[in-house]
């Protein structure tokens, strides 16, 4: 279900749901798609691991990263945020945090700056997340700090050295690819239809 406006009874719902297996509605954070889906929901990482050994599965944190959007109707999905991988360590050594999957950003800020007096350069702007979805999408480049102090030129270097390390990885699935562009334009050929799906710009795009 795409852009659709929940009411009050299938927000209780929802929220009713949470932590619960099995068959259920899931949707992104700012409910551009919703979808009913098969939910496990791992609580330690053996768990985990034998989910994943079972079968396919569409991975969903909690709202921006990894969300509804990324779910694939008919795929059994696993709502890491929702699970039990709550590890939280930090080693004062290196400087280091681990974090489980199942941590959201607000937890690991309060962790750090609580217990530790440490705190995050980036982490994303929706605390609700989980942080595994933040750190997969949002970071901080040491040597890019001084960006917005460089010419235009510097920068266009930059922004274009970065997409040429993209050509030279897909060269490396064409064969992939084209088994699947191939597959595709078949199906459409026969009447089938393709749809779009993505987070974030991409998902926006797509629409």
């Amino acid at each position: 279900m795409i852009g659709s406006n929940l009411s009050r009874r299938e927000r209780a719902a929802d929220a009713r749901a949470i932590g619960t297996e099995g068959k259920r509605w899931i949707r992104s954070w700012i409910n551009v798609f919703r979808c009913e889906t098969e939910a496990r929901i791992p609580q330690d990482e053996a768990a985990l691991q034998r989910l994943v050994c079972e079968g396919r599965y569409s991975c969903v944190g909690q709202s921006h990263s990894y969300n509804g959007v990324q779910v694939v109707p008919g795929v059994t999905a696993m709502l890491m945020r929702e699970g039990g991988l709550k590890t939280l360590a930090y080693d004062p050594a290196s400087e280091t945090v681990r974090v489980g999957a199942s941590v959201s950003v607000r937890e690991l800020k309060l962790f750090l700056r609580d217990g530790h007096g440490r705190g995050l350069l980036n982490s994303g702007n929706y605390m609700e997340q989980s942080v595994i979805g933040a750190l997969a999408t949002e970071g901080v480049r040491e040597d890019l700090l001084d960006l917005d102090e460089r010419d235009t030129a510097a920068v266009l270097r930059e922004l274009w050295e970065a997409e040429a390390t993209v050509a030279p990885t897909l060269l490396g699935v064409v064969p992939a690819v084209a088994a699947a562009v191939d597959d595709i334009a078949g199906r459409l050929r026969g009447g089938g239809r393709m749809f779009y799906l993505g987070a974030g710009t991409p998902g926006r795009l797509a629409f």
